[in-house]
């Protein structure tokens, strides 16, 4: 009984994490972009992509933005934001070209 409600308590904070990166990307993501130029990126082994104008990429490149994925989607958020994310659930963030946390991030690859 133990051990199953331990799992129960272990499952709701991690549903509770979950909520809480995805309101804090809902408050902070740059709006989506319709354009055919995309920022290419490895996620777990694939090469992932978003869309972005010039400005996004330099500021991608520079370190201040940085692309996150919540509830299978990525987004581009400001880099202010990772370490309240990186807090909550450190496998969020994707591709941040600033200095490494101690676990690290995937690498970038550009097109």
């Amino acid at each position: 009984d133990q051990e199953l409600e331990r799992k129960k308590r272990e499952k709701a904070e991690r549903k509770e994490r979950a909520a809480q990166v995805k309101q804090l990307v809902d408050q902070h993501a740059l709006p989506r972009l319709e354009t055919d130029d995309f920022y290419n990126f490895v996620h777990d082994g694939r090469i992932a992509r978003v869309a972005i104008d010039a400005a996004r990429r330099a500021a991608l490149v520079a370190g201040t933005l940085a692309v996150v994925r919540t509830h299978g989607q990525y987004f581009v958020v400001p880099a202010e934001v990772l370490p309240r994310i990186r807090e909550r659930d450190p496998r969020a963030v994707v591709s941040h070209h600033g200095p490494a946390p101690a676990g690290g991030d995937a690498a970038a690859v550009e097109p």
